[in-house]
């Protein structure tokens, strides 16, 4: 898979060099710095290896689920009630991509999520049914991009998500789904790109189709979908990048349009507010603590719409919730975290507000609730829905 992109390092990339993070206390599982792994044993509670755990309404009731692909071909589903989980065993008769070339989202628009793979020349959709995946095996050209720049969306507007996969010579490799099969199309892009965690895909000019964004030194490349090609505006603007995995994509201020948010070591956040043409650029300031990458997520978790942060270090966890002119910060004090890549963010019980799910070593599924300005803890069980 030959995208050869020049990564050069930035301030974008370089400016958290000496950026604070958790360092882990012993005896419990916490936040931990970047670089850091523990691999967990996690027994009977049967889930996935890095990569292949995914959160999403997998029967279509408003509430989020959490499936694991075990290597036999089992595909553990955790069904949500909102007060526990019903357990389940679907299971797909076919290998794996990697992680990075795997999906969990919506491709039909049946309100469903669905999983997807690539592997190679075949793409298996796994689609979501009442009782178990109907799975699809479609060939397709060994051209995808380099890791991280395969991006799903609703690129051409038709209810079904697609995946675009960045290419080295100016072009990006459109799989546009039909609801069975994927049109393969190439879209011009000639620009560069800059790195995969300052590249973004969402509708930024709220015309209901993916666009892709992505940030190279002073340079911004909007690639606005129109349906059938990309029409590229290269913008500029200082680059006061956050470190990788600080960069964040959003409805900041809800006014439809995706805007741009960067967490700075010091406590300032830049905020690039999209206004149809070009970025309205403010600075505001929140406590200079900042958990891990695998303990920070951006998501509405208030559901006023915009999108909010939760980041945990140590056992301090910060609700940032977005207002229009500033950040409301709640200081919420959670002990136990899973390890980094054991909690997962989804809307559990269906009330439109982001929830946090850690899985702590014990094998306890630990629920943190979201009220709308606070995380309720709690513990959920598993039972069986057969």
């Amino acid at each position: 898979m030959g995208l050869n992109l020049a990564l050069t390092k930035t301030a974008a990339q370089c400016a958290a060099a000496s950026f604070l993070l958790w360092v882990g206390l012993s005896a419990i599982a916490t936040p931990k710095a970047a670089g850091q792994s523990t691999n967990l044993a996690l027994g009977d509670l049967a889930l996935g290896s890095d990569g292949y755990n995914w959160v999403g309404d997998f029967n279509g009731d408003g509430r989020d689920d959490l499936a694991s692909a075990l290597p036999d071909g089992t595909v553990v589903m955790r069904f949500s009630t909102g007060q526990q989980f019903e357990q389940v065993n679907w299971s797909v008769p076919t290998p794996w991509g990697s992680p990075d070339y795997t999906w969990a989202a919506d491709f039909n628009g049946d309100g469903k999520t669905d999983l997807v793979s690539g592997l190679e020349q075949q793409i298996f959709v796994h689609l979501a049914q009442a009782n178990g995946f109907e799975t699809l095996t479609l060939a397709t050209p060994l051209q995808w991009g380099e890791r991280g720049y395969n991006r799903v969306g609703d690129f051409n507007g038709d209810g079904n998500l697609d995946i675009a996969s960045a290419q080295g010579n100016g072009t990006v490799v459109m799989r546009l789904f039909n609801g069975t099969d994927f049109d393969l199309e190439t879209w011009p892009a000639p620009t560069a790109w800059g790195a995969k965690e300052y590249t973004w895909a969402n509708d930024f000019n709220g015309d209901g189709k993916t666009d892709l964004v992505s940030a190279l030194d002073q340079n911004l490349f909007m690639h606005f979908s129109t349906g059938s090609e990309f029409t590229t505006t290269t913008l500029q603007m200082p680059p006061t990048w956050g470190d990788r995995g600080y960069n964040w994509s959003g409805s900041f201020n809800s006014d439809r349009l995706t805007d741009l948010m960067s967490a700075h070591p010091n406590g300032e956040v830049t905020l690039r507010f999209f206004n149809g043409t070009d970025f309205d650029s403010t600075t505001w300031q929140v406590t200079p603590n900042w958990g891990s990458t695998a303990y920070t997520w951006a998501s509405d978790f208030n559901g006023d719409g915009k999108t909010d942060l939760v980041s945990a270090s140590g056992v301090n966890t910060f609700m940032r919730l977005t207002g229009n002119s500033g950040i409301e910060e709640v200081l919420v004090s959670i002990p136990n975290w899973g390890e980094d890549i054991y909690n997962f963010s989804g809307d559990f019980n269906g009330d439109r507000m982001t929830d946090l799910l850690a899985v702590l070593p014990d094998q306890t599924l630990s629920m943190r609730l979201s009220t709308g300005d606070s995380l309720a803890v709690s513990t959920w069980e598993i039972v069986s829905a057969q």
